[in-house]
């Protein structure tokens, strides 16, 4: 309780930057959170959530360098799913689930709230999930694989891990190879591309307007 209330008093003694003040906008989940009272996207965050992520956000702006800016500002998206009141606890896996663990905004008795660092064990180890380190950790791994991508194949059972060599993800590698990137945001029915310019396509359900699943931040 004494944690809780000097978070509650910091958070009130700081004037947010950062923080969105949106009204949460209607839909098939959306309105499930007016139903419990929900109506901007900062409802859905505790005081000691909202100090800790309006921090990193300063710390983040902070950054000179823009491409790790832009990369701490990907984590900090992908942290916003676990440092929320609307997470819960996986009793079978012993660690929080993010909020978009299924397709909508589930509002549970019982809320899991993260530690926002992240907890190591003895050996160096993430322990549970939902926190900087976990997240850090995560894009991480991510990276290397742009680096080194590989397929996974079934053989007799087991996975087995198969390099896909020469290929790289991304617009440069080791300072030397060099591509131009474009990642575009748009309705397959109107956006104009050249032919044979497309290296990759990723869709999204078409849910449109009728399920507003973003934590808007």
């Amino acid at each position: 309780m004494e944690r809780a209330a000097a978070a509650a008093a910091s958070w009130q003694a700081l004037t947010p930057r950062f923080v969105p003040q949106h009204e949460i906008p209607a839909g098939d989940e959306t309105d499930r959170l007016h139903r419990w009272g929900y109506r901007r996207y900062r409802d859905l965050f505790n005081d000691r959530q909202l100090f800790g992520l309006e921090l990193s956000c300063r710390l983040i702006a902070g950054i000179a360098d823009e491409r790790v800016r832009h990369a701490l500002a990907t984590n900090l998206s992908d942290l916003l799913r676990y440092q929320n009141m609307l997470c819960r606890y996986d009793t079978m896996a012993l660690k929080s689930l993010d909020i978009f663990s299924v397709h909508g905004f589930p509002v549970g008795l019982v809320q899991c709230e993260s530690n926002l660092l992240g907890i190591m064990n003895g050996g160096g180890m993430n322990v549970g999930s939902g926190g900087w380190a976990n997240i850090v950790e995560k894009y991480t791994r991510a990276k290397k694989y742009c680096v080194s991508p590989f397929e996974v194949q079934h053989k007799a059972g087991r996975k087995v891990i198969v390099p896909i060599n020469g290929e790289w993800i991304g617009e440069r590698i080791n300072g030397t190879g060099r591509r131009n990137v474009s990642v575009r945001c748009a309705s397959s029915t109107t956006v104009e591309l050249a032919v044979e310019s497309l290296d990759a396509v990723f869709t999204d359900p078409p849910y449109f307007g009728n399920v507003q699943p973003a934590l808007f931040w």
